[in-house]
């Protein structure tokens, strides 16, 4: 057992395929709504009620609640403060969201978590001095620590924690 609590399936035990492909299809969905601007897929990746904790960052993220602590949002509400201020995709700038290795824990019937690494390099490109597009390109890197529950038959997140381990603040958070 890690400190997520997650845990590799015991020897005998359902390892639940179906489940994982739809908790990992949910997963690869968000991220990919987020990346593309499509608020509609993002929003039918979540719960009635979503958790949001973005308090393991050393600097705030958002400029909201969820910066101090775990906070509860109406799925509205939460898909609204993720896409506050964000652009469409374009050529001159779009984010790339890239997960790897996601460990499923099931922690019940209709219950699981997914911790997972996460890479996201955002390209934008910005006028030099002579008036052309140059391009300006970083890199956000950390930890995704997302619980999901089924209800109506379908699995949906409904916590979604995230800490960022790699990244220039300055450039990050525009200070």
């Amino acid at each position: 057992m890690n400190p997520y609590g997650q845990r590799i399936a015991q020897p005998g035990e359902d390892f639940r395929t179906a489940d994982r492909l739809e908790i990992m299809d949910c997963f690869w969905r968000f991220m990919m709504a987020r990346d593309i601007g499509d608020v509609e897929m993002f929003e039918a990746c979540f719960a009635d009620t979503v958790t949001w904790d973005l308090s393991n960052n050393p600097v705030r993220l958002t400029g909201g609640p969820a910066d101090l602590g775990p906070t509860d949002l109406p799925r509205a509400d939460f898909v609204a403060r993720a896409f506050a201020g964000a652009a469409p995709p374009s050529r001159e700038s779009f984010a790339q969201h890239c997960v790897n290795n996601p460990l499923v824990t099931f922690t019940g019937a209709d219950g699981a978590t997914v911790l997972a690494h996460m890479r996201n390099p955002m390209h934008t490109k910005a006028a030099g001095e002579d008036g052309r597009l140059r391009p300006s390109d970083r890199t956000l890197g950390g930890l995704y620590h997302l619980d999901f529950r089924r209800a109506d038959g379908r699995w949906r997140i409904s916590a979604l924690r995230l800490a960022v381990y790699a990244y220039d603040p300055a450039v990050l958070v525009g200070r």
